[in-house]
């Protein structure tokens, strides 16, 4: 009986932990701009908007060097590593923070979610259809400054 009851309890607890954690996953630009020009005005005072690009890529010019939402953060997906991931984003930002994922429009905004959420992140938004699509949107230029370099990087 005791042990019923102790996996009971656990499940509630995992229930519970899980439904803390609102993530939502988007396509709708104008919305992920609105929340970053909130971010970036200081109505989030602790938002953070991480940036899963390569820092510097030879294939393309999609990646941060290039441009970049001014003052988000950095993690190159590419070298992806779950216990780093969560070392790194635990160290720079609390689990109540509203954390906004931005990536090049493949797949790479996934595994972050998952981690973030094990992790106890409370409030994660990703924009799935990457930085390049983001900045085709009209209120883009008018709500987003963008830098260049990795000099503000934070990585």
């Amino acid at each position: 009986m005791k042990r019923i009851i102790s996996i009971f309890i656990m499940l509630f607890l995992l229930i519970l932990i899980s439904a803390c954690t609102k993530v939502k996953t988007t396509t709708d630009a104008s919305y992920f701009i609105d929340l970053v020009y909130q971010i970036s005005k200081g109505d989030y005072k602790n938002g953070a908007v991480i940036d899963l690009r390569p820092l510097q890529n030879d294939v393309n010019e999609d990646d941060y060097d290039h441009g970049h939402i001014k003052g988000s953060l950095s993690y190159d997906f590419n070298t992806y590593n779950k216990e780093d991931f969560i070392k790194w984003i635990t160290g720079l930002k609390s689990k109540k923070n509203t954390v906004l994922l931005i990536d090049s429009g493949k797949t790479e905004g996934e595994a972050i979610i998952n981690c973030l959420k094990e992790s106890g992140y409370k409030k994660v938004i990703y924009y799935k259809d990457g930085y390049q699509a983001l900045k085709q949107d009209a209120t883009f230029k008018t709500k987003i400054e963008v830098a260049t370099g990795i000099d503000d990087c934070g990585c």
